[in-house]
């Protein structure tokens, strides 16, 4: 016997609801996928990191993801492939990854970003999110960052207050990473360079190489603090010895 017409309706319902869903989890897998297409597309050296990006999402396999994440991060230099792995990536799975880690690798894209604010935007958002966890490493690490964000702005009240926020933490704290202390420097010095303290940005910019791998470092970014070191060594007040800067490696870099 035929089923009633408002029987065969709400199957039909039922069916076309299902295939709606189908269709928007493809749509959604395409899109998570999309970027990594294109990574693997225009980077064709990447091809492998992004195959197994690829497997340790689906397989959940945090760290190797990571590991796979951050080799790919430092060849990609298109925005629109970084800000695609921010949305497709790093966001959808933040607290998954290492904390400090997601923060390293947010602010490693937020700087690539054309616009300042596009970047200070993503930096916010994992702040906001770490700061809900406890992980003070990266917590700091992040409020560093949009301390950055905050000179790049022109706010340099904004970021000397974070600052200070985060060295009072600092001081408070035993056995922190010395990626905070590197990062601390590093905007420190970024800070004191933008207020015109020359002999101050000279000290913390030793403290920041003290703290880094220069091999971590783009060639040209060496090149620009070796430049600015022996700059501010020449016109700040009370620098009179110059054999401390002419034995960091970093010297060797300037042209």
């Amino acid at each position: 016997p035929g089923m009633p017409p408002f029987c065969c309706f709400v199957v039909v319902c039922v069916c076309v609801g299902a295939v709606v869903v189908c269709v928007r989890a493809c749509v959604f897998v395409f899109a998570k996928m999309s970027t990594l297409h294109r990574v693997s597309t225009v980077y064709p050296g990447l091809g492998d990191a992004v195959s197994e990006l690829a497997a340790n999402l689906e397989s959940r396999l945090w760290h190797e993801a990571s590991m796979n994440l951050e080799q790919i991060l430092r060849e990609v230099e298109d925005p629109v492939l970084l800000r695609g792995l921010w949305e497709e990536v790093l966001e959808p799975h933040m607290l998954r990854f290492n904390p400090l880690l997601l923060s390293q690798m947010v602010a490693s894209i937020a700087i690539r970003l054309p616009e300042i604010s596009a970047g200070k935007e993503l930096v916010a958002k994992t702040y906001t999110k770490l700061s809900k966890e406890d992980d003070v490493d990266a917590v700091l690490h992040s409020k560093i960052d949009l301390a950055s964000f905050e000179v790049l702005e022109g706010n340099t009240k904004g970021a000397r207050d974070l600052l200070e926020e985060a060295k009072a933490t600092m001081d408070a704290q035993m056995g922190l990473d010395n990626a905070v202390f590197a990062n601390y420097y590093r905007v420190f010095s970024q800070y004191l360079k933008e207020v015109g303290k020359d002999t101050e940005f000279y000290l913390n910019s030793l403290l920041f190489l003290a703290y880094t791998d220069l091999e971590s470092l783009p060639l040209q970014r060496r090149r620009e603090i070796a430049y600015d070191i022996g700059v501010a060594a020449i016109v700040g007040d009370g620098i009179y010895n110059f054999g401390e800067l002419l034995t960091q490696d970093i010297m060797t870099y300037l042209d």
